[in-house]
């Protein structure tokens, strides 16, 4: 297989604002995504909420599964 970089420039973050839907956005202490960057994509779509994991990893729903779930049961009722 060989690499194709047709994504590299593809970013749509200025169109995040167009979200209208809830949405919940999840960082992790230990993911190789930035939990800044996911709490940008909350703070930029029109309903967005931000869940923080400080034990996680990128498999979070293991790594710190007492603050994912809760967090998503209480995104949940808010909807």
């Amino acid at each position: 297989m060989v690499g194709d970089a047709t994504l590299k420039n593809w970013d749509r973050t200025a169109d995040l604002y167009r979200i209208e839907v809830p949405t919940l956005s999840i960082g992790a202490q230990y993911d190789t995504m930035d939990p800044e960057a996911m709490r940008a994509i909350a703070d930029s779509v029109q309903n967005g909420t931000f869940l923080y994991c400080p034990e996680g990893g990128h498999m979070t729903m293991y790594d710190d599964a007492d603050t994912y779930y809760n967090g998503i049961i209480d995104f949940l009722g808010t909807l």
